[in-house]
């Protein structure tokens, strides 16, 4: 388990709260206080992460509005570096082939996977060391300049 009190902040895009809650619970059980926002439009989407500092996306693939390839392109195309997990009941070898490619950080297949609590914590593991070492560049350069 991690331990922390920084809060993770978590961005969901899903039309099921029920979904979003399963996977909440398995954050929050790993260690770490959890807010999330969920949503299920596209302007919202845009929205919010434009406003805010996400630790995670979870893109729970049952919504119709927004796709999972649409929601990577419009991250890359501001240059965010957040992590994207993916959680679908049922997704084609191509088009897990096609996010991984774009920039997903992982598939799975269902949000009562086993998997799904290993690939939540790899997730966070890795964007907290990225935090890290930004944090020590950043002082690196100020003690150059």
């Amino acid at each position: 388990m991690i331990q922390s009190d920084k809060v993770l902040r978590v961005l969901s895009i899903s039309e099921s709260q029920e979904e979003t809650n399963i996977i909440l619970e398995q954050l929050t059980g790993l260690g770490h206080p959890v807010s999330c926002e969920r949503i299920c439009t596209r302007d919202e989407f845009v929205k919010q992460i434009e406003l805010h500092d996400w630790a995670l996306l979870l893109f729970i693939s049952n919504n119709n509005e927004l796709s999972a390839f649409e929601s990577l392109i419009q991250i890359k195309k501001r240059r965010l570096h957040l992590p994207f997990v993916f959680v679908s009941n049922g997704v084609g070898e191509e088009e897990v082939a096609d996010l991984m490619k774009a920039g997903a950080e992982d598939i799975v297949v269902n949000s009562t996977s086993p998997r799904l609590s290993q690939v939540l914590r790899r997730v966070i593991r890795e964007r907290e060391a990225r935090e890290k070492e930004a944090s020590a560049n950043k002082v690196a350069q100020e003690a150059h300049v």
